[in-house]
């Protein structure tokens, strides 16, 4: 994470969203998606990772590259106020099957 970044992308790996199937691969990075676009699971044989959902995931990394390049006074403007505490680092799981969804956010001193 560069020193004035407000947001740092971790993770990788990928999964399975087919409900009941529960197989995982956490040794995939995310520098390596695009070598897993429309992969079949090993377990069930859906596809693991669509052209969507890496679309999804490309649209995440745009955003998290054009807040880390805004200033502390622009990302004040956008936010309008709402953020209490600028400097209070949080963790947020990020989905991107489907759709870019937030599924868990919490402090990251918990």
């Amino acid at each position: 994470m560069e020193q004035n970044d407000k947001i740092e992308l971790t993770g990788g790996g990928l999964k399975c969203d087919t409900p009941g199937c529960g197989w995982t691969d956490p040794s995939i990075k995310m520098e390596d998606y695009y070598k897993h676009v429309n992969d079949v699971c090993p377990k069930c044989g859906a596809n693991v990772l669509t052209q969507e959902d890496f679309h999804n995931f490309l649209t995440l990394l745009s955003i998290v590259a054009k807040v880390n390049s805004m200033s502390d006074e622009e990302i004040g403007k956008l936010t309008e106020g709402k953020v209490k505490d600028p400097n209070q680092r949080v963790i947020a799981t990020i989905e991107t099957h489907k759709q870019l969804r937030i599924t868990d956010i919490r402090k990251a001193d918990e």
